[in-house]
């Protein structure tokens, strides 16, 4: 088979090219076409793959986050110019609306078929606050040949969206769940055992939607009570949008908050992990949230945001991994880190199966729905 993946974010984030990097390894040829905002984004993420093709253009541009229908149709020209869309035999979309629009393009005019997954772009941004687009990502769902939900609350939030609630009858019969998988360090290095730390961590950048200057906050409550006045925070990470008002934040909390900046080997983080009690990252919107697996294989009970992310992917594991604190209240969270620490005990990973999380799995899975998929007319 020859895969086209259309990826507007493979230079923002590693996940995209797990997946590539592991069909690649079962030999399925694959092009990805990933458009840029910004030159220095070229070829970032790149590697080397066997039957792979790595397509990066910097073609988008500053006005097209407010133009989208100019935005889709210079993009898809612009990708007709540099792969031979006609010539795959099923498009990957990484998203709904920014990467399915194109997709739909392709089967429109060559009867490509594709599949599309639903982020939290287009759940919180697009499937929210751009009504003139519903149409749009009603013929984007109705034509895919399968939605991919990365994760459970992604579905639930999906699914309560005014435009899309009509369309469920038509299509869930093609949605899958398919969460995204970890490295396979964390696999190999897991930790059932409790651990004795009484610190929290948070690891991850520094976007606004991360939320970490309530996260300090909620722990500045907490150390307002004498059994836990000798908890700290450390916060791995850093940059993004919002890290010049995270800096000040730190900086301001200097008596608890230790910054430990970006770390990029394995085997020191999870040593890390390991040295605290409870990992926290309460973000406004998360598609996923590898981390929160990175952090439970390593033993860390998690607080995560309701209804996003990783909430409703451990329904029945016993004991249970964490607990889901409303990310706009301090307080929530304070009183979940609360409850944590006060009784780990009642925490833990033994129930998780952390196979689902396999990217070698996740691909085999992924390899079978593209086989059962032949090419089919668009009807035009």
């Amino acid at each position: 088979m020859n895969i086209l993946h259309i990826c507007n974010d493979f230079s923002g984030s590693r996940v995209h090219g797990n997946l590539v990097r592991e069909l690649d390894g079962q030999g399925l040829r694959q092009t990805v076409y990933c458009p840029v905002r910004r030159a220095d984004l070229v070829g970032r993420n790149a590697f080397e793959g066997q039957r792979l093709t790595l397509v990066y253009s910097y073609v988008l541009r500053p006005w097209h986050r407010a133009l989208f229908h100019l935005k889709r149709h210079t993009v898809f020209r612009n990708m007709c110019r540099l792969v031979d869309v006609p010539g795959f035999d099923l498009i990957h979309a990484a998203t709904v609306f920014s990467d399915g629009a194109l997709a739909m393009m392709a089967w429109e005019r060559w009867g490509v078929p594709y599949v599309v997954a639903v982020r939290s772009t287009d759940v919180s941004d697009f499937g929210r606050l751009a009504p003139h687009l519903w149409p749009l990502g009603l013929r984007i769902l109705r034509h895919a040949r399968r939605i991919y939900f990365i994760s459970e609350a992604m579905r639930r939030r999906f699914w309560r969206l005014p435009w899309a609630r009509g369309l469920r009858g038509e299509i869930e019969e093609r949605c899958v769940l398919r969460p995204n998988g970890v490295d396979d360090y964390w696999l190999r290095h897991l930790n059932r055992e409790p651990l004795p730390g009484r610190d929290v961590l948070y690891v991850g950048d520094f976007q606004c939607r991360k939320n970490v200057p309530r996260l300090v906050e909620a722990v500045r409550l907490l150390r307002r009570e004498e059994a836990f006045r000798n908890v700290r925070l450390t916060l791995v990470g850093g940059g993004k949008d919002c890290g010049e008002r995270v800096g000040k934040v730190i900086d301001n909390n200097r008596d608890f908050v230790d910054f430990r900046g970006a770390i990029h080997d394995r085997a020191e983080l999870a040593a890390l992990m390991r040295r605290h009690g409870v990992f926290c990252m309460p973000s406004m919107s998360e598609t996923f949230g590898l981390v929160y697996v990175e952090a439970l294989s390593q033993g860390l009970p998690i607080v995560f945001t309701q209804n996003d992310g990783i909430d409703g992917m451990f329904p029945e594991c016993e004991p249970p991994v964490g607990l889901a604190v409303n990310p706009k209240s301090a307080g929530d969270i304070c009183l979940a880190l609360k409850r944590i620490l006060s009784h780990p005990e009642q925490f833990g990973n033994g129930g998780v199966d952390f196979s689902l999380f396999d990217w070698h799995r996740i691909a085999c899975a992924y390899l079978a729905d593209y086989e059962a998929m032949p090419r089919i007319s668009s009807g035009k």
